[in-house]
Protein backbone atom coordinates (compact mmCIF):
# COMPACT_ATOMS: atom_id res chain seq x y z
CA UNK A 1 0.00 0.00 0.00
CA UNK A 2 2.89 2.74 0.76
CA UNK A 3 3.95 1.90 -2.84
CA UNK A 4 0.52 3.23 -4.22
CA UNK A 5 0.56 5.98 -1.53
CA UNK A 6 3.88 7.26 -2.58
CA UNK A 7 3.89 7.53 -6.51
CA UNK A 8 0.50 8.24 -6.67
CA UNK A 9 0.41 10.92 -4.03
CA UNK A 10 1.59 13.94 -6.03
CA UNK A 11 -0.77 12.99 -9.01
CA UNK A 12 -3.54 12.19 -6.62
CA UNK A 13 -3.11 15.38 -4.84
CA UNK A 14 -2.64 17.67 -8.34
CA UNK A 15 1.10 18.86 -7.49
CA UNK A 16 1.32 20.05 -10.80
CA UNK A 17 -1.79 21.82 -11.09
CA UNK A 18 -0.79 23.51 -7.97
CA UNK A 19 2.51 24.41 -10.21
CA UNK A 20 0.89 25.33 -12.87
CA UNK A 21 -1.37 28.10 -10.84
CA UNK A 22 2.04 28.86 -8.70
CA UNK A 23 1.67 27.08 -5.38
CA UNK A 24 4.65 26.08 -5.16
CA UNK A 25 4.69 25.84 -0.77
CA UNK A 26 1.70 23.27 -1.52
CA UNK A 27 2.99 21.80 -3.48
CA UNK A 28 6.42 21.62 -1.75
CA UNK A 29 4.79 19.88 1.37
CA UNK A 30 3.26 17.13 -0.80
CA UNK A 31 6.56 16.35 -2.10
CA UNK A 32 7.86 16.37 1.23
CA UNK A 33 4.95 13.90 2.02
CA UNK A 34 5.53 12.00 -1.00
CA UNK A 35 9.42 11.34 0.39
CA UNK A 36 8.26 10.64 3.84
CA UNK A 37 5.99 8.04 2.60
CA UNK A 38 8.72 6.22 0.34
CA UNK A 39 11.00 6.47 3.59
CA UNK A 40 9.07 4.25 5.34
CA UNK A 41 9.59 1.25 2.48
CA UNK A 42 12.58 -0.53 1.00
CA UNK A 43 11.62 0.49 -2.40
CA UNK A 44 14.99 2.63 -3.19
CA UNK A 45 14.08 3.68 -6.96
CA UNK A 46 10.39 4.38 -5.25
CA UNK A 47 12.91 6.10 -2.93
CA UNK A 48 15.13 8.09 -5.29
CA UNK A 49 12.03 8.74 -7.41
CA UNK A 50 10.13 10.47 -4.64
CA UNK A 51 13.45 12.45 -3.81
CA UNK A 52 13.97 13.41 -7.75
CA UNK A 53 10.42 14.90 -7.85
CA UNK A 54 10.57 16.96 -4.70
CA UNK A 55 13.99 18.46 -6.06
CA UNK A 56 11.69 19.28 -9.39
CA UNK A 57 9.60 21.38 -7.27
CA UNK A 58 12.15 22.93 -5.36
CA UNK A 59 14.53 24.35 -8.67
CA UNK A 60 11.07 25.31 -10.16
CA UNK A 61 10.30 27.16 -6.58
CA UNK A 62 14.09 29.49 -7.39
CA UNK A 63 15.74 27.07 -4.63
CA UNK A 64 18.36 25.57 -6.71
CA UNK A 65 20.93 24.69 -4.29
CA UNK A 66 18.41 22.69 -1.97
CA UNK A 67 17.40 20.94 -5.09
CA UNK A 68 21.21 20.01 -5.97
CA UNK A 69 20.91 18.54 -2.06
CA UNK A 70 17.66 16.54 -2.69
CA UNK A 71 19.48 15.02 -5.82
CA UNK A 72 22.71 14.47 -4.20
CA UNK A 73 20.26 12.34 -2.08
CA UNK A 74 18.69 10.56 -5.12
CA UNK A 75 21.97 10.08 -6.13
CA UNK A 76 23.23 7.91 -3.40
CA UNK A 77 20.35 5.81 -3.43
CA UNK A 78 19.92 5.10 -7.04
CA UNK A 79 23.85 4.05 -6.80
CA UNK A 80 23.44 2.18 -3.61
CA UNK A 81 20.34 -0.01 -5.75
CA UNK A 82 22.51 -0.14 -8.86
CA UNK A 83 20.31 1.80 -11.01
CA UNK A 84 22.42 3.44 -13.28
CA UNK A 85 20.26 5.27 -15.70
CA UNK A 86 18.58 6.91 -12.91
CA UNK A 87 21.63 7.50 -11.44
CA UNK A 88 23.23 9.23 -14.25
CA UNK A 89 19.68 11.26 -14.80
CA UNK A 90 19.73 13.21 -11.16
CA UNK A 91 23.42 13.52 -11.76
CA UNK A 92 22.91 15.48 -15.01
CA UNK A 93 19.80 17.23 -13.50
CA UNK A 94 22.03 18.82 -10.49
CA UNK A 95 24.71 19.26 -12.50
CA UNK A 96 22.26 21.75 -14.98
CA UNK A 97 21.20 23.57 -11.64
CA UNK A 98 24.95 24.16 -10.65
CA UNK A 99 25.26 26.45 -13.75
Amino acid sequence: MLLVDAQELLEQEGVAARLDRGELAEAEALGREAVAVAERTDLLNTRGDTLADLAEILALAGRPAEAVAVLEQAAEIFERKGNRASLERVRLAAEELTR
